[in-house]
């Protein structure tokens, strides 16, 4: 189970390290500022069509908001950023994907369960606020509910946790705590777009 842990924690740091840097990015000098109407200040990113990530390899496809942005980050299949709400403000929510061949003998169970017992070492001041089960298009899934500070922001997460014939499956989805519940909706709506490409029923935990 080393490597389960060791691609449990990458996937917690990396994302933690990448929503602070999208809140509140001071590693460079930012521009001045330029005059702006009210009306550019608050005007709400452009909605696009929904786009379709596939990895064959991987044996999975999930549908995400045409205007989030992608980022390539070592070890993550997908990473995606959403676009400011207001032309002012840095990015408020990120999700990732992260996907691994595993032993076949690894259940849904024993993926949620040491995922859990990591967070807390993995990440600062964590809470967890709710859990449950669910099926996202007939996969088995387990999902949690958390709060974490990472220098010095707090934000929440919702993570999808997936055992399917051998391969581990788990989706986070991260936003500033103030700017979470406005993002819900649209992390949900995402997660239930997650298929298999095959029809193989996953492996029963």
């Amino acid at each position: 189970m080393k490597k389960l842990h060791q691609l449990i924690c990458s996937s917690l740091l990396l994302l933690g390290s990448a929503s602070a840097i999208a809140a509140d990015d001071t590693s460079t000098p930012k521009a001045a500022p330029q005059a702006t109407t009210p009306a550019d200040a608050t005007a709400a990113p452009a909605k696009k069509a929904r786009e379709t990530y596939e990895n064959k390899e991987k044996n999975y496809s999930i549908n995400y908001p045409g205007e989030w942005q992608k980022k390539e980050m070592p070890k993550l299949d997908l990473v995606l950023f959403a676009p400011s709400k207001d032309a002012t403000a840095q990015p408020q929510a990120s999700m990732n994907i992260v996907s691994e061949k595993v032993d076949t003998a690894v259940t849904l169970d024993q993926f949620y369960s040491e995922s859990i017992t990591n967070l807390s070492s993995a990440l600062k001041e964590v809470h967890i606020e709710k859990n449950g089960d669910s099926k996202l298009n007939g996969v088995p899934s387990k999902w949690v509910v958390y709060t974490h500070v990472m220098q010095g922001i707090k934000f929440e997460v919702l993570q999808y946790f997936m055992v399917a014939n051998g391969t581990i499956y788990l989706i986070t989805f991260s936003a500033t705590a103030d700017a979470f519940d406005g993002y819900r909706a649209e992390f949900e709506q995402t997660a239930n777009s997650f298929r298999l490409l095959t029809s193989d029923a996953p492996k029963a935990s």
